[in-house]
């Protein structure tokens, strides 16, 4: 977010009311809309809601072609265009501009090859390392409950302890502000009460000492080295999404993963997804854990077989190798199967002459 950016969306006051509207207070949030709002005024040299009143449908495909041809990525040019039309309909709906502009382009398909998907081997490593080099029990917790639900890094650092049920169950607030409830296995949910009765109490007490108050969240930032002029404090001791996943890189380093550097904000939530489909072979069930309103969302970003898979599958399941099968094994299997019917039949023989016999 660069200062001309914001000074752009502080000059024309509609616009600084739209993003502080809508992104609730979240700097990620705030950060994202100005950069959006900002890429679109400085390519159309906008500077003013009455431009904004002005443009025609042949302007936004103007700046879609504009992003495509300055190599943004897909996922980046689907998101700004989102922005923008969200933008459009709020000024219209507040009566701040009168232009119900068309928004007729095709979205993108997601850069998939960005997210890269651990191995078994990756995440044991992972979860060895944390145990070794760390002693805090919030990181350990967090990235197994990372694993064990596919919920974005966001959800995860929004969790708060309201949300937590008696019945392993855990509320989660995710995009679009969808609830969803997630069923957890009781092995992790055993480390989250034991994270709950110790390290977070201990760190609560510590904030209330230098008089912070508990805002009810389940994973707690620490104390910095000045804390009565810590961030953590101001934002409600709530530990921060990018922090966790600085963290995350800090430790696959640590661990000597082969691609440690190719790991991406959703690398686990990639491998959750991606297991449970292997598991389970349900779409719909994937979907549904994934919280996507389309299958095919769900298909082309986090279900990932891998080359290795496409390659066993052509080398030892090919259905074209049961056409070559050496004659010698067929033969043996069907001189197995006369030894046994031979057999049969003489125990048949046998029981035979015992029907025969007068009791």
């Amino acid at each position: 977010m660069s200062n001309n950016e914001m000074i752009l969306i502080n000059k024309i006051p509609q616009l600084n009311e739209w993003v502080n509207l809508f992104a609730l207070n979240s700097k990620c949030t705030i950060k994202k809309y100005v950069n959006d709002i900002g890429s679109f005024c400085n390519a159309l040299n906008i500077n003013s809601l009455e431009q904004f009143g002005s443009l025609t449908s042949a302007d936004i495909n103007n700046f879609y072609k504009y992003a495509k041809d300055n190599n943004f990525k897909n996922t980046t040019i689907n998101s700004r265009m989102r922005t923008i039309k969200q933008l459009y309909k709020w000024l219209n709906h507040k009566k701040y501009i009168n232009n119900e502009i068309i928004f007729d382009y095709k979205p993108l398909r997601a850069d998939t090859e960005h997210t890269y998907l651990p191995s078994n081997e990756d995440v044991d490593k992972l979860l060895t390392t944390i145990k070794k080099h760390t002693k805090k029990k919030r990181l350990f917790c967090m990235v197994s409950l990372y694993l064990a639900s596919g919920l974005r890094r966001e959800a995860l650092c929004n969790i708060k302890l309201d949300h937590i049920s008696n019945n392993n169950q855990i509320k989660t607030y995710n995009k679009g502000n969808k609830i969803s409830v997630k069923d957890i296995p009781s092995e992790v949910m055993d480390l989250i009460y034991d994270y709950i009765n110790t390290e977070r109490k201990e760190t609560m007490e510590a904030y209330k000492n230098i008089g912070g108050n508990d805002l009810n969240y389940l994973f707690v930032s620490d104390i910095g080295q000045n804390p009565k002029s810590s961030k953590d404090l101001k934002n409600g001791n709530k530990i921060n999404s990018n922090s966790f996943y600085q963290q995350l890189k800090n430790i696959a380093r640590k661990s000597n993963i082969e691609n440690w550097q190719k790991f991406g904000v959703h690398s686990f939530r990639k491998f959750f997804l991606t297991s449970l489909w292997r598991k389970t072979r349900d779409i719909k069930i994937v979907q549904s854990a994934a919280n996507h309103t389309s299958s095919q969302t769900t298909l082309d970003l986090y279900v990932d077989e891998g080359a290795d898979n496409l390659k066993n599958a052509m080398l030892n399941q090919n259905p074209i190798s049961d056409f070559f099968k050496p004659k010698e094994n067929l033969v043996a299997k069907t001189a197995r199967e006369i030894e046994l019917e031979n057999k049969l039949v003489e125990m048949q023989a046998e029981l035979a002459k015992y029907s025969t016999i007068n009791l």
